[in-house]
């Protein structure tokens, strides 16, 4: 299969997220070799870290041009492939990645109470209408964030925002199992 990719300003791609907030300080908190020894599980408890230490920041985000504004966001992130860890997480409803789009999810969180219902809410993927959550879709997607805040894509911190993605549609080759219909 072919799927889409996202390309950032200075020309590098990403297939997955791009993001600042809760996703980029859970990547700046995993060194390598945390990384390599335990996996997904050194994500995951750094991510829970990076929950209790959350700061909310005021995201301006625009989409093809939209502009969505948010005071509180813990996560803004910019995604092509949005289902994670064999499907038990989805960032977004229907994202796909080789509908020629990419994905804005922004996150927002005054506490650790509303962490835990978006957190609650994406688990069983209730992308139902609420404060705490945002969702767009387009062709470009461009992050501002005050303050400035770390950003990450792929798990590579990338400095810090602001973010601009565009998408590559059907940019890369994937190997994926034949089905077995």
């Amino acid at each position: 299969r072919r799927i889409d990719l996202g390309v950032l300003a200075d020309g590098r791609r990403f297939a997955v997220t791009a993001g600042a907030g809760v996703d980029a300080e859970m990547v700046a908190a995993a060194p390598l070799g945390m990384r390599r020894r335990y996996g997904v599980l050194a994500y995951i408890v750094t991510g829970t870290q990076a929950l209790w230490r959350m700061k909310p920041f005021a995201v301006r985000a625009a989409v093809d041009g939209r502009i969505i504004e948010r005071e509180d966001c813990v996560a803004a992130m910019i995604v092509n492939v949005g289902d994670v860890l064999g499907d038990l997480i989805a960032l977004g409803p229907g994202i796909s990645y080789d509908a020629g789009l990419l994905d804005l999810a922004l996150l927002s969180a005054r506490g650790l109470a509303d962490a835990a219902v978006v957190g609650t809410r994406i688990l069983f993927k209730n992308y139902s209408e609420d404060r705490r959550m945002a969702f767009a879709r387009g062709r470009r997607i461009a992050l501002e964030t005050v303050p400035p805040r770390l950003a990450q894509a792929d798990g590579e911190l990338l400095g810090n925002t602001p973010l601009v993605a565009t998408v590559e549609p059907l940019a890369a080759p994937l190997l994926v199992p034949r089905r077995s219909d």
